[in-house]
This record gives structure tokens, C-alpha cells and sequence, in this order.
């Protein structure tokens, strides 16, 4: 652990030169390469804290992996088995001095900026030639910005949402999957299609969600949005948003959306079992972990009830783009690290790096053959996510040896291979990425009408539209109101 003087991260100036590598800590005593890329000091003796949720046993067979590739780096493993805590915990360590070396962020991106928690990597992050290997999105939309000339996070986990269609129901039932490459449009016809009752007697819903139209659909209709609510990099367009909000409360009134209520679950179906379970939905709007932590057990295949993965789709007019709304959980390094150059590697192999990424999956391998004699690994959960890094080698690993592929006994491996060559472009969700994004949920979206605005439209039967000029206006207004705060916070320190 660093004993450090108070956190002054967001004072360090935006625009920083390769030579101010360390931030508020000492300069590393690497060389400077022909690059003008800092190389890792690998001389001094020195211990970094790394901080982090799940995936422990991955980690720590990463972490023996970059200890023996620098013999004098020790990285000191601060993980914990689950989010519960996890930011007060940091918050705790911040205000002891304490702040890890490296460390991911849970959920909003506010709360490290209004802590002062982070260090501008961008010298190191735009000089880093492994950077122009990662996912596109990451750098084209320069996710970990915030709106600055900084970077002070990158995306360190990756789950694509996902809609996963009922294969065994539409197979059943003599309905023809629809295409791979569908369109938006294709997608409304066939959750409309899959409404009916089966020769068994039970009601077929369209779909059932966790993740939602109201979410993916300004993405899909509109070729600028990179973010929730119309958000196109600067500024908040609620137009698209009252198109899907009004959507989806027409299919819920028309019972095309299944029902949530576990009593009249009991009734319909004699059993509250979720209903993506039970498999009387034709598609589950969701995660990528809800593959590995449900999907992918035999206690679905047993039942017949067998899920592939779709892409969120575009409409017809914007199918061209492959953008699409993920879970990115992001990381960053501590403004009071005395070795920025080396926690920058660490971040680096333990997340989003090729390399670090290749060890993963090869000690992944491993997990998994001792989880068949020892209960107490449960692999769905240590390789759930999806990998950061471009890399050819890493992509056709992870699908060819963890995922249903060619030969498959339920004939899942077309979809995933289709699947996993695009979802390529994330984005994140509003609060990862966008500051005041989570104040106007809490303060403006949430509060609205004293039920909030989804309950205002879907239980109220209210009209989304009439709220385009107004939400959008608040939600833009949260959004400069905390830009300016941090501008401040950089003048200022």
C-alpha cells in the first residue's frame, strides 16, 4: 500500500506531455525508449496493489504470470469475491491514504472523479502501440476521457448485451429462426410472431428482459448515438428514446412481453420458475454472463430448452453500423502511485492486453479440468467476460475452445460464430461513461412525477413524447453542470 499526501489527481493539468508520466507521484526510473514510450523499470524493487471484484482465481495465476516476467515488481492482490462494498471500501482506503496502486471502478465513473482517485494515463495509454489493438469503440469514442484530454480510466471488463432467442421453441413450434444479420425491424415481426398459445396448452410470450428496447433502440436507429438517451458524444437527444419507451409499453399492455408477477406465473404455468427458464419465451433480452452463468448448464439443455445469441440489431436505415450498448466495467491508476509506469502494465496485463489475455484463457483451460473433481470452481464465473484486446489468436481461442462451435450437439455453433464476429464496437452504458449521467437519473428520471418516468409511461399510460424537450434539457444540463465542475477542479489545482 501507498502512504500518500492528499489525492490531487483531477489538478494534474489535462494536456500533459510524455515526459509528465508520474502525475502527483516520483517519476519511474525506466528509460525512455526510441518511442518516447516509458519502458518498465525492471531494476527496482517495488510493490503495487491491484484491486478488483471476482475472478480471483483467474487473477492470482495472472498475477504469479506478470511477477515472473518482472521478477522485481511484486502486485499485491487487494480482490474481492464480490462487488458488496466494494466502493466503500475504496472510498475508506482513499481517505487512509491508501489508494491501490491499480483498481476498477463500480459503476458510475462520477464517483472516482469527485474523489480525486485518478491519474492521467493518456501519455502512456497514446504512445502504447498494443493500444491500437483493442476493441475499436475504446478509442474511436475514447471511452475513460470524460469529456477531458485526459484519459483517466479504460474499459477493464466487457459484457456485450446480448438477445438470446429460443432455439429448441422456435424448432418445436415450426417457426424459422430469423437471420443472423436481422434488422430492427425483423426483430419487432418475430417477437410479435412468437405471441400464441402452444398445442400444449401454455401462452408463448415475444420476450421477457433484463436489458431493454428503451436502452438499445437510439443506438440502433441512429447512426450518431454512442450512448443511452441519443447521447452522440457531447450532447443528450431524447427523440428515440420516446419511440422505444412507447414501445415497450405497448407490448407489455398487449402481452407480448411476458409477465414478471410470480403469482400469476403459479397460475399460467404451475411453477414461479423465471420464465426464460421455464422456456416460454422466444427470446430473452440480457447479458453475455447469462450465458456462462445460466444458459450454458445442462440444466437448461436437459429440458430442451436451448438459447443462441442474436446481435442487438439496427434498423434497416442504419444497419451499415455495428455499434451496440455493453456493460464495460473500467479501471484506472491511483493519482498518488510512485510508479505510474508500472501500474499502467499492470492494468494493462491483468485486463484489456493481448498477452495478459492469452495467459487468461490458457489458465482458464486448466480451472476448468479441475472443476470436474473440485466442486468448489465454478467456472461460469471466472471467464464470463469477453476480451478487450483485437487480437486474432485470443478471439478464435476463446470461441473455438469455450463456447459451442462446429459439431456442436444442439447445433449452437453457427449463431455464436456469427455472434462473436460482431459485437466488436461497444459502448458503455450512460453512467460509465458520461458525467452528471447518473445525477439526472437520481435527481431528474427517477424522481419524475414523484413514480419516475417509466412508471409515468408504461403504469400511467402517458405519452413519452410529450417529455423529449424536457429530459433532454435536464439530462444535458446535469452533463455541463458537472463538466464544469471538474474544468474547475483542473484550474483550480
Amino acid at each position: 500500500m501507498i502512504k500518500a499526501k492528499k489525492l490531487i489527481c483531477l489538478g494534474l493539468t489535462v494536456v500533459m506531455t510524455a515526459s509528465l508520466l508520474t502525475g502527483c507521484g516520483k517519476k519511474s526510473e525506466g528509460r525512455v525508449s526510441t518511442t518516447g514510450f516509458v519502458d518498465v523499470d525492471t531494476e527496482t524493487e517495488m510493490t503495487l496493489s491491484y484491486c478488483y471484484w471476482q475472478d480471483r482465481k483467474i487473477v492470482s495465476e495472472l498475477i504469479n504470470d506478470f511477477q515472473e516476467k518482472y521478477p522485481n515488481i511484486k502486485v499485491e492482490d487487494l480482490g474481492q469475491d464480490s462487488t458488496d462494498g466494494y466502493n466503500e471500501n475504496l472510498t475508506n482506503l482513499s481517505a487512509a491514504m491508501n489508494l491501490p496502486d491499480v483498481f476498477w471502478l463500480l459503476g458510475e465513473c462520477d464517483f472516482a472523479i469527485e474523489n480525486g482517485m485518478l491519474y492521467d494515463m493518456s501519455p502512456m495509454w497514446e504512445a502504447d502501440e498494443d493500444t491500437k489493438n483493442v476493441l475499436s469503440t475504446v478509442n474511436s469514442l475514447k471511452l475513460g476521457y470524460f469529456g477531458t484530454e485526459a484519459k483517466w480510466t479504460t474499459p477493464v471488463k466487457y459484457f456485450p448485451d446480448t438477445i438470446f432467442a429460443n432455439k429448441a421453441l422456435f424448432e418445436s413450434t415450426n417457426h424459422k429462426m430469423p437471420e443472423k444479420d436481422w434488422t430492427w425491424e425483423d426483430m419487432k415481426k418475430s417477437i410479435e410472431e412468437m405471441c400464441f398459445i402452444n398445442n400444449d396448452g401454455k401462452r408463448i410470450y415475444g420476450y421477457n428482459d433484463y436489458r431493454t428496447i428503451v436502452t438499445w433502440y437510439p443506438v440502433a436507429a441512429d447512426a450518431d448515438c454512442v450512448g443511452e438517451f441519443g447521447w452522440d458524444g457531447t450532447a443528450f437527444d431524447f427523440k428515440y428514446w420516446a419511440d422505444a419507451l412507447k414501445q415497450q409499453a405497448d407490448w407489455i399492455k398487449g402481452e407480448v412481453h411476458a409477465p414478471t408477477d410470480t403469482a400469476i406465473l403459479e397460475e399460467m404455468y404451475g411453477s414461479s420458475e423465471w420464465v426464460a427458464s421455464q422456456g416460454v419465451v422466444a427470446y430473452q433480452f440480457d447479458s453475455w454472463w447469462t450465458w456462462n452463468n445460466l444458459f450454458s448448464r445442462e440444466e437448461y439443455t436437459s429440458k430442451n430448452v436451448i438459447y443462441v445469441p442474436y446481435i442487438i440489431p439496427h434498423t434497416a436505415e442504419n444497419q451499415k453500423s455495428e455499434k451496440f450498448i455493453a456493460t464495460m466495467d473500467f479501471g484506472g491508476i491511483s493519482a498518488a502511485t510512485k510508479h505510474p509506469r508500472e501500474a499502467y502494465e499492470v492494468l494493462k496485463f491483468m485486463t484489456w492486453g493481448a498477452e495478459g489475455w492469452t495467459k487468461k484463457l490458457e489458465h482458464f483451460k486448466e480451472l476448468e479440468e479441475q472443476a470436474k473433481t473440485d466442486k468448489t470452481i465454478d467456472v461460469t464465473t471466472l471467464c464470463n467476460n469477453l476480451p478487450l484486446c483485437n487480437d486474432e489468436t485470443v478471439w478464435n481461442t476463446y470461441k473455438t475452445e469455450f463456447l459451442p462451435s462446429e459439431g456442436d450437439e444442439f447445433g449452437r455453433g453457427e449463431w455464436f460464430s456469427y455472434y462473436l464476429d460482431h459485437i466488436k464496437e461497444p459502448i458503455p452504458y450512460g453512467g460509465q461513461q458520461i458525467p452528471g449521467f447518473t445525477s439526472f437519473l437520481q435527481e431528474n428520471y427517477d424522481k419524475y412525477s414523484e413514480v419516475g418516468v417509466y412508471s409515468w409511461v408504461v403504469d400511467q399510460g402517458n405519452d413519452p413524447h410529450d417529455l423529449v424537450d424536457e429530459l433532454t434539457n435536464a439530462a444535458n444540463q446535469k452533463n455541463k453542470e458537472r463538466l464544469d465542475e471538474i474544468n474547475q477542479m483542473l484550474i483550480t489545482n
